[in-house]
């Protein structure tokens, strides 16, 4: 053994000699390492439950890299670099939970042993050595008290707790829970239920009793509510969901508070029942009225907000808005919005700043023109019914785009959302809109999807869109861990008929439905999702049927099918804006797709989630399969498959929800269309073939990188 050993030794020895005499609290034989760092946490022993869910529950970690929510440090520095060190507290805390977590999962008995080594200069790892203990199953299950809910053999089927399978602790306490729910909804609103169990750990048997006090039925009595003074009582009262001489139910009171909530002046708001105002014999009645207490907080009325800006594009910009939170009484929101952009440069706010400080103004064919938009909304949180919603909007604008085009329209819309809870959620809406856009021809093909001079002048006209709108969805999803379990259901039609005064004309439907599946363990789950729709009336090419680029349907990019850019599958039409000229001939050199949309799609989605071999707490991996295709009204649907694209992903979990990173692979090309190349400044269009198609490319041009935040879908 060399000096510095027995050095390293001698110091040792004489630590923990001093330590010995005034180590308290747990594991005191490894007070010498308290506060050494900790560079690695390992699990060891006997394994009967996934790696992943142990260390989930642990607290004693090792030091790691994490900047804002991205697993790096800064070289050099200290800076993203996440310190933890060794806590004796911790580490006795962290074995009584693994402990635990075998013992919810029916392991009783299990013995964890911890053993530290050095590792480095202050710095240790830590072992935890896991021994389950025997799987006890359960023997028995008594149940008394529960005659209000029917006969036994229909109340264990509920209850999450069977004979014969494994005696999970936290089974045995959520049944006492499930048996308190199902007796306050039948009324009992004041029922406790006391549990008990027993375990015979030579035969690793166990044998649990339920034994519920369900107490009277209880009546709402009177509703007393404190605070809400701006809103009013009665119109605090009209969002609850509890009356006089009703049976309280718990379902109740969470829709009223729920309720309050929904109106943006409440900041706080309680609904409950008053304990304390019950009748000293309570216990020994059939049937007692209770008070419901309703506790609101309100916060500021008026709400505004100004923003000011400069940009070379739309030099200087202005936005402001104003809301009232109680307009006229009754909880009503009026928010009243301006903006304005291209300041200092259009119409009569000209003061020359497009000679020096926005440039690229100078030239621009609507360089005159300001951008604006004004907008009133009003929102009537109660509208004939506590679960029906009114809102309205009113607007005019006039959009510029630099060097593209000008659109200009006025309009309003109108919504009315019913709450259909636990079916769903059902909305039915109508836009009445009036409006115009100019532009020349080329900018029309890339940007409006418009191509043809029947397309233009549809487009340059003043005309009249009316659709009204019906939709219902359901989402009866819910977190498990990292992962969704449940389904969601979305169904949608679009009408615009004459009686409507609209231009347009066309009936189209939609519709979508998504599966999430957790797989075992925590992060692995498998989604799945089909998305389709159809125009019953409607056509893309101008006559009294035509749709409008923005009510076409579209598909491909990050959350359709991520093979393909955003919108570029099904009708595509191509143009090259800078041809080249060979004897007198127009070449074109660069053409670049542009999806026109269809009357009909369907995406197939697939995805299998797995956890991440590295930083597994939060990175996920993703493998996946989308496949999808647009289709014009007259297009076989034989001539254009579906397009399917393989990949794999990466998600990085952050408090916004998991930032996405997929790589898709495309083997096909875009979908053959006309080529068009533009033929003067003008912009005026000349078609060179009816039937131009782009080759896939090399390997590397096939991959397409999606990102976003959010699930997919």
């Amino acid at each position: 053994m060399t000096r510095r050993r027995w050095a390293e030794l001698g110091w040792a020895l004489l630590a923990a000699g001093c330590a010995g005499p005034l180590a308290r609290g747990p594991y005191p034989q490894l007070a010498p390492y308290e506060g050494w760092e900790i560079r690695r946490v390992r699990l060891d022993g006997t394994r009967v439950l996934p790696a992943d869910s142990l260390r989930a529950v642990l607290r004693t970690r090792a030091s790691r890299c994490r900047l804002v929510f991205l697993p790096v440090c800064i070289p050099g520095t200290r800076i993203g670099r996440q310190t933890n060190t060794l806590d004796r507290a911790t580490v006795a805390a962290d074995v009584g939970r693994l402990q635990l977590y075998h013992r919810d999962h029916g392991y009783y008995g299990t013995r964890v042993d911890v053993v530290v080594d050095s590792v480095g200069r202050r710095q240790v790892a830590v072992t935890f050595r896991v021994q389950p203990g025997d799987r006890v199953t359960l023997q028995a299950l008594e149940l008394a008290g529960t005659e209000a809910l029917g006969p036994d053999s229909l109340v264990r089927p509920r209850l999450p707790l069977r004979v014969g399978e494994p005696f999970r602790r936290i089974g045995f306490l959520a049944a006492a829970d499930t048996l308190e729910a199902l007796l306050r909804r039948r009324g009992h609103a004041l029922a406790q239920v006391l549990r008990n169990y027993t375990i015979d750990t030579i035969a690793d048997v166990a044998r649990a009793r339920y034994e519920a006090v369900p107490g009277p039925i209880v009546r709402v009595g009177d509703v007393v509510v404190q605070g809400g003074e701006r809103l009013g009582e009665r119109t605090v009262r009209a969002q609850l969901a509890v009356r006089p001489g009703q049976v309280l139910q718990p379902e109740a009171l969470e829709e009223s508070q729920r309720n309050l909530y929904g109106l943006e002046l409440v900041d706080v708001a309680s609904v409950r029942l008053d304990s304390a105002a019950l009748a000293p014999d309570w216990w020994a009645r059939d049937t007692v009225a209770a008070r419901v207490l309703v506790q609101v907080a309100e916060g500021a009325r008026y709400v505004a907000s100004a923003t000011a800006g400069f940009g070379t594009i739309d030099c200087l910009r202005l936005e402001g808005t104003l809301a009232d939170r109680n307009f006229l009484g009754g909880g009503r929101r009026l928010e009243l919005t301006a903006g304005a952009s291209r300041l200092g440069v259009g119409g009569p706010t000209d003061v020359g700043l497009r000679r020096n400080l926005c440039r690229p103004l100078q030239n621009e064919a609507f360089a005159d023109a300001i951008g604006y938009r004004v907008a009133a909304d009003i929102e009537q949180p109660r509208f004939v019914t506590r679960r029906t919603a009114l809102g309205v909007r009113v607007y005019g604008e006039q959009l510029v785009e630099l060097g593209a085009y000008l659109r200009q329209s006025v309009g309003t819309q109108v919504a009315l959302t019913r709450d259909l809870r636990p079916l769903g959620v059902l909305t039915a809406g109508l836009r009445l809109e009036n409006g115009f856009t100019r532009a020349n021809p080329a900018v029309f093909c890339l940007v409006q999807s418009a191509c043809t001079p029947q397309d233009f002048r549809e487009l340059e006209r003043r005309r009249w869109s009316n659709v009204l709108t019906m939709a219902a969805s359901r989402d009866a999803t819910r977190p498990v861990g990292a992962v969704l379990r449940g389904q969601q259901l979305r169904l949608s039609a679009a009408v615009s008929p004459g009686v409507l005064g609209s231009d347009n004309r066309f009936l189209n439907l939609a519709g979508e439905a998504a599966g999430y599946w957790p797989l075992g363990p925590p992060s692995r789950m498998l989604a799945a999702r089909v998305q389709g729709g159809v125009f019953l009336q409607g056509e893309l090419t101008p006559g009294p049927h035509y749709v409008p680029p923005e009510y076409r349907f579209y598909a491909g990019g990050p959350t359709t099918v991520r093979g393909f850019a955003p919108n570029g599958l099904g009708p595509t039409v191509y143009v090259d804006p800078n041809p080249t000229q060979v004897d007198g001939q127009l070449v074109p050199t660069d053409p670049r797709g542009v999806a026109t949309g269809g009357t009909r799609f369907l995406v197939l989605n697939a995805e299998l989630h797995l956890p991440s071999p590295t930083l597994k707490d939060v990175t996920r991996l993703v493998l996946f399969v989308d496949g999808g295709q647009v289709w014009a009204a007259r297009t076989d649907l034989a001539s254009a498959p579906l397009r399917w694209t393989p990949g794999a992903g990466l998600r990085v979990l952050t408090p916004v929800g998991p930032f996405r990173v997929d790589v898709a692979y495309n083997p096909y090309g875009r979908q053959a269309g006309p080529l068009y190349v533009v033929a003067d400044e003008a912009g005026t269009l000349r078609l060179i073939t009816r039937a131009y198609a782009p080759g896939a490319g090399p390997f590397l041009r096939r991959l397409r990188v999606q990102l976003g935040v959010g699930q997919a879908f």
